[in-house]
């Protein structure tokens, strides 16, 4: 009993309640070597000069601690310093989860810079390089507009099982856009992988923000609806592999399979129902507050989806003036109002994980009605 209780405030001081933040997005570059149709961030790409290393360690200087980075891009291999500035982030705000993607472009310089990021930084719990693949290798190509990447994908996978072995800290996932062009071949795609290539699990998002054709955006609510309810039997067997490496007692075992499936439950519902009926989420956004957005030439915003509030130099690269502000305030204020709830993943399960009735009712009893019905939706 104590051990358990003492597992429940561990929990409650990790998540819920905080609205400090606890997560940043950092957009670290905006070059890009892809030209990929699904992207939301295109009107940005190679348009503006990326902060310099002193000027983002000057900001990381001003940062809190913080949880949990997740890199944003551009391609953020493309910055031959990642490793050093993931380094400032670990020194000066203590993050303990560090999540990077790619498109697998370079494999040998993502391969050498993966193994400098691993080894200076063997203490943090969990670090996560997450490679884009939308389809198999005709359907990838055409989507990110480059011949040969799947193949460059693949074998960047191959590359990595060397550093998946040494490192217990580090996880390969493979993260899908949906969207018209592939909607129909990822679950046939993701079967394929979970036969053939090792890697610890494959996430799906809907398509967000303005793409240069917002039409590839519309997927039946029928469609979404099947594959929805069939990828579940795949993260069934994902979770297998996460659990023959994990470490804890059997109540965190346990508690981590609740969170494991039903925050991907609660993922899939709520994007389904905002994009088919556009409802509401099941607690209030934290943009701004818990989760915060700096990209590569120093623009802040509250949410990817938002318009910039401001740029780091109003703030004398200050970032905590910016977390102090009225600008800030009024945004967060305005987000409220606005009831702007969409299907962007990191926002929508920060939210959760930051509010009692998903954390504690929500999400656990979405993943015992799974296991009885075998359903989502």
């Amino acid at each position: 009993m104590i051990k358990f209780l003492k597992h429940v405030l561990e929990v409650l001081s990790k998540t819920v309640g905080r609205q400090k933040l606890d997560t940043l997005i950092f957009f670290i570059t905006g070059k890009c070597n892809s030209r990929c149709k699904n992207c939301f961030y295109w009107q940005r790409l190679n348009q503006t000069i990326d902060f310099s290393f002193g000027e983002i360690e000057k900001m990381i200087k001003t940062m809190p601690e913080f949880s949990n980075l997740l890199i944003s891009g551009g391609e953020p291999f493309l910055r031959d310093d990642l490793p050093d500035i993931i380094g400032l982030f670990k020194k000066y705000s203590q993050i303990r989860n560090i999540s990077i993607p790619t498109n697998a472009l370079l494999p040998d310089k993502i391969f050498e810079m993966t193994r400098k990021i691993l080894e200076k930084n063997a203490d943090l719990e969990k670090i996560y390089l997450n490679i884009s693949l939308d389809g198999f290798a005709a359907r990838h190509d055409e989507i990110r507009g480059v011949p040969g990447n799947f193949q460059k994908v693949i074998l960047l996978i191959d590359k990595l099982q060397e550093l998946r072995k040494k490192h217990k800290n580090f996880f390969v996932q493979i993260n899908t856009v949906i969207y018209r062009r592939n909607h129909n071949s990822i679950l046939s795609l993701a079967n394929y992988l979970l036969e053939n290539v090792e890697i610890d699990g494959q996430f799906f998002e809907i398509s967000r923000g303005d793409l240069k054709n917002n039409e590839e955006k519309k997927i039946l609510a029928r469609d979404l609806k099947n594959f929805y309810n069939k990828i579940m039997s795949v993260h069934e067997r994902y979770l297998s592999k996460q659990l023959s490496r994990f470490t804890g007692n059997k109540i965190k075992k346990m508690r981590f399979t609740q969170i494991y499936l039903g925050s991907l439950i609660y993922t899939y519902r709520s994007q389904y129902l905002n994009y088919t009926e556009n409802r509401n989420w099941p607690c209030l956004c934290q943009a701004g507050q818990s989760i915060a957005v700096l990209e590569h030439d120093g623009e802040l915003k509250a949410c990817e989806l938002r318009k910039s509030i401001a740029n780091i130099k109003d703030f004398n690269f200050n970032f905590r003036e910016f977390l102090n502000s009225s600008r800030l305030r009024k945004e967060v204020a305005q987000i409220k109002k606005d009831k702007c709830f969409c299907t962007h993943v990191c926002f929508l399960m920060t939210s959760a994980f930051h509010s009692w009735k998903p954390f504690f009712i929500t999400i656990p009893s979405l993943y015992w009605k799974y296991k009885l019905f075998r359903k989502i939706l």
